[in-house]
C-alpha cells in the first residue's frame, strides 16, 4: 500500500483503540525512566519489520523535514533522522524524551 493510499483519519483512531486497550492492561510505557527504556527495546525488537515499512514507504529524501507526533522514544524518528534534513520531534512523556535524547547522543543524532 502506498502512504498516499492510506485512510490516516481511520489509522489514527485504530492506534488510539490500540492504545486505550494497552492503557487499560498497563502502568503505561511513560511512567518512569526504565519503563521507557524498555518501551523502546520493545519497539526495535518487536516492531522492527513495521518500522522498516514505515520507512520504505515514505518519499523521504535529504530535504525532507519531517514531524513526528507522539514519537515516543524515538524508534521512527531516529532512523528518518538518518535520510532527512530534520525531524521534528512530539512526544508529552517526559520519560521517552529523555530516552529520545539518550538514543540521539548514542547514535550521533543531531538533526531532532
Amino acid at each position: 500500500m502506498n502512504y498516499q493510499d492510506i485512510n490516516w483519519r481511520e489509522a489514527w483512531k485504530e492506534q488510539w483503540r490500540k492504545h486505550q486497550k494497552y492503557k487499560k492492561n498497563s502502568d503505561g510505557h511513560w511512567n518512569t525512566i526504565e519503563a521507557a527504556r524498555t518501551f523502546y527495546q520493545m519497539s526495535q525488537e518487536n516492531n522492527a519489520d513495521r518500522i522498516r515499512k514505515i520507512l520504505a514507504d515514505l518519499p523521504v529524501t535529504s530535504e525532507s523535514r519531517i514531524l513526528d507526533i507522539g514519537s515516543g522514544p524515538g524508534a521512527v524518528a531516529l532512523p528518518l533522522a538518518k535520510q532527512a534534513a530534520h525531524v521534528t520531534a512530539v512526544e508529552p512523556s517526559e520519560y521517552m524524551v529523555a530516552v529520545l535524547h539518550e538514543n540521539m547522543e548514542e547514535m550521533g543524532v543531531k538533526n531532532i
